[in-house]
């Protein structure tokens, strides 16, 4: 009987080990590195080139709601100076006020949408090449995973040796 009991605890100490040690080879053959992806794309020229378009876009915009503003003032000046004779006046003063007040922040919304879906349009490409270089120098140095490093990124500490800036950098420029 003693001998039935201790061929089980053989065998699953054997199991237990044998569970160790995959697990121990598993995890062996895992590598994760690292990098800055903030960093490495606020340094690609692309991405200057995608903000340079981005302001002249901006800057139409800007222009058309200065023009309104300037319209608001100059009307609110002249109502000033020139006060209503009657309540008709005075309602028709304020529908002409209100309509421009709304014109402009339907141009502001406008904006703020096509300013967004130009950004993304215009960075959406750039993003998955970066992704797909990523994807290629970690593969190259045998990485399962790469993390990224930049502020509010996952990486609390990372051994520099697995930091792939400089060879992604590298395959980016090569192009």
């Amino acid at each position: 009987m003693l001998s039935k009991y201790t061929m089980k605890i053989t065998k699953l100490f054997a199991i237990a080990f044998s569970l160790v040690l995959f697990a121990g080879v598993s995890h062996a053959q895992t590598k994760t590195a690292f990098i800055d992806y903030t960093e490495l794309m606020t340094k690609l020229p692309e991405v200057d080139s995608v903000q340079v378009k981005l302001k002249k876009m901006q800057a139409t915009y800007e222009k058309t709601l200065t023009a309104i503003e300037k319209a608001l003032n100059d009307k609110q000046k002249y109502w000033q100076d020139v006060p209503p004779e009657d309540a008709t006046i005075s309602e028709l003063r304020t529908q002409e006020y209100q309509s421009l007040v709304n014109r402009y922040q339907t141009i502001e919304q406008e904006a703020s949408k096509a300013l967004n879906d130009k950004q993304v349009e215009l960075l959406e490409p750039i993003i998955v090449h970066v992704k797909e270089v990523i994807a290629s120098v970690a593969k190259a140095k045998g990485y399962t995973y790469v993390l990224d490093s930049s502020d509010g990124g996952s990486v609390l500490y990372g051994d520099p040796s697995h930091d792939l800036m400089e060879a992604v950098k590298a395959k980016l420029t090569a192009k």
